[in-house]
């Protein structure tokens, strides 16, 4: 029976109203989980699964040191400058330097007789421009690059592993150049560049004992190539990472997963490392 007063269509209007009300919702509602699940790769889109439900992950409040705080902070505030870094094309900062226009020739080539896995490190030595680069027999070389003497081998030096790494370059204790470079046999070397000596070399990592079974629980290879900090001292990782000093002696050691990529030396004692073997990234306090 109908209201008077109210006509059909007016009735039909409101019915349809109020069907539709139950599926409205406000919008600061949570929104209810759809799927059921197991595990989280039983969801898509980054959701978790939590009491058999695809649920979208809660906000954690993230417990930074201030030395990493410090660290980020050097870092994003770091230009990427001209230098042309490891990675790829995926990585967030283009190089600004461009390269050549035409098509290069080769001016001179110079085998090493193994692999090589390092980028050359330039120094000049006596107004002449080397490249220096190790390759895995162990075998490190430094080349002319340029004049009369180009392609030439200008040092050349047979160390106790395979090299990795490409060397750093940073003053001796007087106006000479030094190369530091790592082996795979848990060793750091520095080499006089105007003599060609190894002036010390010094092994990092706590292998032996064996950490754990397998090849990779009895090295600490030094891979990464060492970072040459402001006053001089080296940073390198090994099975963690490590401050090594002008003479050779470690200052200090920061437990990490092994790293064979080089740190950055960032401002206020800040360091990061990357490359690690669990692949993570860490930054840590210089003055730890």
């Amino acid at each position: 029976m109908l209201t008077r007063g109210i006509s059909p269509r007016a009735w039909l209007r409101a019915g349809l109203l109020l069907v539709a009300l139950p599926g409205c919702r406000d919008s600061a509602t949570t929104t209810e989980p759809e799927a059921r699940c197991r595990r989280d790769a039983d969801c898509r889109q980054g959701q978790v699964c939590q009491g058999g439900a695809c649920v979208n992950p809660a906000d954690e409040a993230v417990v930074e040191s201030p030395g990493a705080t410090r660290a980020a902070a050097a870092f994003a505030d770091a230009s990427p400058g001209p230098a042309w870094r490891r990675g790829g094309p995926g990585l967030p900062h283009p190089a600004t330097a461009s390269g050549p226009r035409t098509a290069p020739t080769v001016a001179w080539e110079l085998s090493l007789g193994a692999a090589i896995s390092a980028s050359p490190r330039l120094v000049t030595v006596e107004e002449e421009v080397l490249a220096c680069v190790g390759a895995h027999q162990g075998r490190f070389v430094c080349a002319v690059v340029e004049g009369p003497r180009a392609g030439t081998v200008a040092l050349e030096l047979q160390l106790d592993g395979v090299v990795w790494g490409t060397a750093a370059v940073g003053p001796g204790p007087g106006d000479e150049a030094r190369l530091y470079v790592g082996t795979d046999a848990d060793t750091l070397h520095a080499i006089d560049v105007g003599t060609g000596a190894v002036v010390w070399s010094t092994r990092l990592g706590r292998c032996d004992p064996p950490r754990a079974l397998g090849p990779m629980g009895v090295r600490c290879d030094v891979d990464g190539g060492p970072t040459v900090a402001v006053d001089g001292a080296l940073v390198v990782g090994a099975d963690g990472v490590y401050r090594v000093e002008r003479d050779g002696a470690i200052a200090w050691r920061f437990d990490g997963a092994p790293a064979d990529a080089s740190a950055e030396d960032g401002a206020d004692g800040a360091v990061a490392e990357g490359g690690a073997e669990d692949g993570a990234d860490g930054a840590t306090d210089g003055d730890e």
